[in-house]
């Protein structure tokens, strides 16, 4: 496992799959088949991982690559990302999605003054959003995050990490970032939020994507 930490005062972690037939883009399988649910979620994973790239290189950052299964971490695909975009990569921790952010956060927190955590599923985040959500923080901000228009978010980023927004949560329903903005209240935390960017979950997304000229229609 590579050391991601260095002199850099940021850190943007990228929470990705290997791109496994009939385990990823599989609310899509129904629509489309695997081979090409699994060709869209590709395409979106390497859409980031450049954008990341490219970000990294304009706010002189770094990067890495989370993958959700640790079996998973030496698939040739894995590796032939880290290679190409020069990213390490990381095993995310068994649990929920919030348990495995928490944990990427407070692994990263000792050696970066703030960390960002993206997806890959959104054919409409750019470099732009990922400098403005670091950005944000300061010592009175301490969350920034980029929502998404079926009420959750696709980026969040802190400056001092904690379980507020991530312990319980029932992630993939339309009431993610309105929970989490009450969590925030609640604790009496100050943060920040851009958008509204959208993701691809569902095919209506993927016939988006394509009218948009976001996706390419042949994959």
């Amino acid at each position: 496992m590579t050391d991601v930490r260095g002199s850099h005062s940021a850190h943007i972690a990228i929470f990705a799959r290997a791109p496994l037939e009939g385990k990823v883009k599989t609310r899509l399988i129904a629509a489309y088949g695997a081979p090409k649910a699994t060709a869209i979620y590709r395409f979106l994973a390497e859409r980031t991982f450049q954008i990341v790239r490219d970000a990294c290189d304009a706010m002189n950052t770094t990067a890495s690559i989370w993958i959700a299964d640790e079996n998973d971490v030496s698939h040739p695909s894995c590796i032939e990302w880290s290679e190409r975009f020069g990213f390490p990569i990381r095993a995310q921790v068994n649990g929920d999605l919030g348990e495995r952010m928490l944990n990427c956060m407070t692994s990263l927190e000792g050696g970066f003054e703030s960390i960002a955590i993206l997806g890959t599923d959104s054919p409409t985040i750019e470099g732009g959003d990922i400098e403005n959500a670091l950005g944000q923080l300061n010592h009175n901000i301490h969350w920034s995050l980029a929502i998404v228009e079926d009420g959750g978010y696709v980026l969040i980023a802190s400056n001092q990490p904690s379980a507020v927004p991530f312990r319980d949560m029932t992630w993939s329903t339309p009431n993610v970032m309105a929970i989490t903005r009450q969590r925030f209240r609640d604790a009496r935390l100050r943060w920040a939020e851009s958008g509204a960017l959208w993701d691809i979950d569902e095919p209506a997304d993927v016939e988006r994507a394509i009218r948009e000229g976001l996706l390419p229609p042949d994959l």
